[in-house]
């Protein structure tokens, strides 16, 4: 069926839904940056406390490479879920935007962290984004 034949209901409900889904992506992916930080603190002070030994047996290094293995794996799942969310919000804005018409909601899929970047990050070309002034 035809998007523009659907019943005006029906198109409302399903953008109703979507976007239902797409803010407990958004929560849930400021939740998962938020334990990036509360990581990096955890690591830092396990670093501070492993320095502040005043011998540097082969205690210290077992807990360094314990802390840094822990990390890199847990900071990989959280950044891995956080492109997992973007990827699904990038997809339910252009759903959106197809049943609406024009494009509504362009942050994921044109400013987003997943798309331009986490560090240097770069503003989009006007060229790039639809139904913007040149």
């Amino acid at each position: 069926m035809e998007i523009q034949q659907e019943q005006p209901d029906r198109v409302r409900e399903k953008i109703q839904a979507l976007l239902a889904e797409y803010g407990g992506l958004r929560a849930e992916s400021v939740n998962r940056n938020t334990n990036i930080f509360q990581l990096i603190a955890a690591v830092v002070v396990l670093v501070g406390l492993a320095l502040s030994r005043p011998a540097f047996d082969w205690r210290f290094w077992i807990v360094i490479a314990v802390g840094v293995v822990f990390s890199a794996v847990l900071g990989n799942r959280i950044h891995r879920d956080i492109e997992l969310a973007a990827a699904r919000m990038r997809e339910i804005e252009g759903r959106v935007n197809e049943l609406v018409g024009e494009p509504v909601m362009m942050w994921e899929t044109y400013w987003g962290g997943s798309v331009r970047g986490y560090f240097w990050r770069r503003a989009p070309d006007r060229t790039e984004i639809p139904n913007r002034p040149r």
